[in-house]
């Protein structure tokens, strides 16, 4: 593991990165892969957001790597969204990882969509892929970020066959500058978080967010025996003004989906490297003019470093698990 040589900040959580490629698959209702990278977004809740401030994650390590031998309990020295952001600061330091995600996302018409995600990092090249499968259509989908730019390929419109097999024979790609991707999708390839968090997005003492609504797990954390549990409720609008490009980029959404709560939980050892993140997520969308769901969206995401990851080739097979 290396220590940054600049300045860097978090502008967390997606996914992730990794996480984070997200659960924004809209339940499959969408014809995937039509006007991906359309530059009008719509008149939505987000248009008018003001800026978020983001994280100073290095000043915040600087704080960490001069605490971590004289504590035994990092819940006395840092705050919930501090905790979460020092451990996906210190997932970044790492030159090889992997990140696995299973989801599933309901829809109040009764689709059941399954989704899956990985992200790999091999030194200075990045990989993603994100698949999904619905008794309406299957996604498939996979990202190469490696200098300056990114490369997009996705299986059809619809892709219609078996998302494990991910056949790209036909799939050309398409090619754009990392700043162009991030605009699109919310985030880099290489960013392992999608979601804002600090001190103005984290909701505590069991509040309410703008749509007077929460998860019911208020912001917390814990130290257990062996690491920390880290609760976090984020605030329903700024807490996802990334996210809702991925989703709305990725299943071609009539505008950005309507959030009712968003809640994820950080699982990290005793100095602090994140182990497991699990999201919870209930919020409404729109595919159509006239036509829209509510969703609720749980995954669970495993994150890996120091291992021998290698990033796959375009045809190669990926094989996940069923469950964590």
């Amino acid at each position: 593991m290396k220590e940054p040589t600049k300045k860097t900040t978090i502008i967390t959580l997606s996914i992730i990165g990794s996480v984070c490629i997200g659960l924004g698959i809209g339940a499959g209702l969408t014809i995937h892969g039509l006007g991906l990278f359309k530059k009008d977004v719509g008149d939505d809740a987000y248009a008018n957001l003001a800026s978020v401030e983001m994280t100073d994650s290095d000043s915040l390590f600087d704080r960490y790597k001069a605490i971590k031998d004289k504590t035994d309990d990092f819940t006395t020295v840092f705050s919930e969204q501090e905790l979460a952001n020092l451990s996906l600061y210190l997932f970044d330091l790492h030159e090889n990882s992997r990140v696995t995600s299973l989801g599933l996302s309901v829809a109040t018409i009764g689709v059941r969509q399954n989704i899956w995600a990985m992200s790999i990092r091999e030194g200075a090249r990045f990989f993603e892929e994100s698949k999904s499968k619905s008794s309406v259509v299957a996604i498939h989908d996979r990202m190469y970020q490696e200098g300056d730019s990114t490369t997009y390929y996705f299986t059809g419109t619809p892709y219609e066959g078996n998302p494990s097999e991910g056949d790209f024979a036909n799939s050309k790609g398409v090619t754009i500058s990392n700043e162009e991707y991030a605009e699109f999708l919310g985030r880099n390839v290489s960013n392992p978080c999608i979601y804002y968090i600090n001190e103005n997005t984290v909701i505590k003492d069991g509040a309410l967010n703008r749509k007077n609504k929460n998860s019911g797990i208020p912001t917390s954390m814990t130290k257990v025996e062996d690491g920390y549990k880290v609760e976090l409720e984020l605030d329903n609008l700024y807490g996802v003004k990334n996210y809702v490009k991925q989703m709305k980029g990725i299943s071609n959404l009539y505008q950005y989906p309507i959030f009712e709560y968003v809640h994820l939980t950080f699982e990290l050892d005793s100095s602090l490297e994140i182990k497991f993140m699990h999201v919870k997520e209930k919020y409404y969308a729109k595919t159509s003019a006239v036509l829209g769901s509510d969703l609720e969206a749980t995954m669970s995401i495993k994150f890996e470093t120091d291992g021998d990851f290698k990033i796959p080739e375009l045809n190669d097979v990926i094989e996940y698990p069923e469950s964590f």
